[in-house]
């Protein structure tokens, strides 16, 4: 039973860091000229990018 409580917790700690990730990345595309269709995608680009960094410690 603890096991299931520790993989809620991380699942519950990835989606509060995949959030914050995409406010940053919300942040860079601010800068970048593009249509929504292209927006979206280079969005979940860059999240992914930076939660694949924060497992190569």
């Amino acid at each position: 039973m603890a096991d299931k409580k520790t993989l809620h917790q991380r699942d519950a700690i990835d989606d509060d860091m995949r959030q914050l990730f995409e406010i940053r990345a919300n942040g860079i595309l601010a800068f970048i000229d593009c249509d929504p269709e292209k927006r979206a995608k280079l969005r979940a680009a860059i999240v992914d990018a930076m939660l694949w960094a924060q497992t190569q410690k």
